[in-house]
């Protein structure tokens, strides 16, 4: 059995808001898959606390099987955010637990467990660059315009 898992919409109404997923995809617009863009979103979090003192796994949608739950639950609090469904106070008490959980976890008092195929020097996760704002080239200036 493999030490890591790839999380699936299966996953997500495993936690029992399958109604949540449901409505999110049925209010969607476009193209997009709200839940498939809320487990990536999920997925990149849990992966940048992980690779701050752990390996990381070599597929970038996979996660420790111990953070499967939580990686699941952020993906839900995400479509529900995006429907605009409140948290109960149990899910608020949750999400501050597993918000605290993956700060241990980049503060490196938490270990998780060893992924199956690693990249140690953390290649995998990289911060998606940021745009770069540059003046504009002159393509039009009076030497090149000089005799037309």
């Amino acid at each position: 059995m493999s030490n890591w898992t790839i999380i699936t919409k299966d996953d997500l109404k495993a936690t029992g808001y399958g109604l949540v997923i449901d409505k999110a995809q049925t209010v969607s617009t476009g193209s997009v898959d709200p839940a498939a863009e809320e487990i990536a979103n999920a997925v990149y979090e849990v992966r940048q606390s992980v690779a701050v003192g752990n390996a990381v796994d070599a597929s970038p949608d996979k996660v420790p099987n111990s953070l499967k739950g939580l990686t699941s639950r952020m993906a839900v609090y995400g479509l529900m955010r995006r429907i605009r469904y409140s948290l109960s106070e149990d899910d608020r008490i949750q999400k501050a637990a597993d918000g605290k959980r993956l700060i241990r976890i980049a503060d490196k008092p938490e270990r998780v467990e060893p992924p199956d195929d690693a990249i140690a020097d953390g290649t995998a996760i990289q911060a998606q660059p940021s745009p770069k704002i540059a003046p504009r080239t002159r393509n039009f200036t009076e030497r090149s315009m000089d005799g037309i």
